[in-house]
């Protein structure tokens, strides 16, 4: 079973690259080759696995690999500078998209602010209409007839208006 296994999301594989970059700066510490290139083949394996193939993923999966990349600088001090780079660089995507994130829900939510006000007074439009057809018809049994369907049609308007009119 693959230490990738279950992750989905931005926020599931932010997280996963955050504990990379967390062991990787422990490892960066030390002169263990070993140890640096089993933490390059991890981040590898984070940039092949990370799903979907989304501009947030791609940039995750960029710091992943510019962190292996690090990882293989002679000395410590270079090692250690360029992991932290990139675990700030992570800390301002991470933002950045959380930012977006909540932007979107936002316009999201006045979208669905201006369509129910938009059916609201298109079905405040409609009865009006329809009642001036009613003022319009005659006495004549045709007339009464479609009167009554004006009138069943309005009511049915004017309750799907009150609902409607309940979400805002």
């Amino acid at each position: 079973m693959s230490e990738f296994n279950g992750i989905t999301g931005f926020k599931g594989w932010s997280a996963k690259l955050k504990s990379l970059l967390e062991e990787a700066k422990n490892i960066a510490r030390q002169d263990d080759l070993d140890e640096r290139l089993k933490m390059c083949d991890r981040l590898t394996d984070f940039i092949l696995e990370s799903r979907p193939d989304t501009p947030e993923i791609k940039e995750l999966d960029r710091i992943a690999n510019e962190t292996a990349t690090a990882l293989l600088e002679q000395s410590i001090n270079k090692r250690l500078m360029a992991i932290i780079a990139r675990t700030g660089e992570h800390k301002r995507l991470t933002k950045e998209f959380e930012t977006q994130a909540k932007e979107n829900q936002a316009n999201a939510e006045s979208i669905r602010l201006k369509s129910i006000i938009q059916t609201v007074d298109s079905a405040t439009a409609m009865i009006n209409s329809a009642k001036e057809l009613k003022d319009s018809l005659k006495e004549n049994a045709g007339d009464k007839k479609v009167a009554a369907l004006v009138d069943e049609t309005v009511r049915a308007i004017e309750i799907l208006r009150s609902r409607i009119g309940k979400l805002l």
